[in-house]
């Protein structure tokens, strides 16, 4: 989770960025100039694709203390009538 958020912190630090120059060429109608840092660019990369490592490997080890074996007996519906039952009551 810190790494995704550090990842999308970085991704609208440059979105934020690139719609100030957009905003500063239409303003002063001059020629639009991409100014994004390198580091932030590789940075959001690096953690966004760190942190879906992470949750995916978290995810699988995970998975293998579930039994799925009979989850296709399972009734859903009446799964979430309880949980909403539960939830109501609380």
């Amino acid at each position: 989770m810190i790494f995704e958020f550090g990842g999308y912190l970085f991704a609208t630090v440059i979105g934020v960025r690139f719609g100030v120059n957009i905003l500063f060429s239409l303003i002063t109608k001059s020629k639009l100039i991409i100014d994004i840092p390198r580091n932030y660019l590789i940075l959001m990369l690096l953690f966004i694709a760190l942190g879906a490592f992470v949750e995916t490997l978290s995810m699988k080890m995970a998975g293998e203390n579930i039994d799925f074996s009979n989850i296709d007996k399972i009734d859903l519906d009446q799964k979430r009538k309880d949980i909403a039952d539960q939830l109501d009551k609380n």
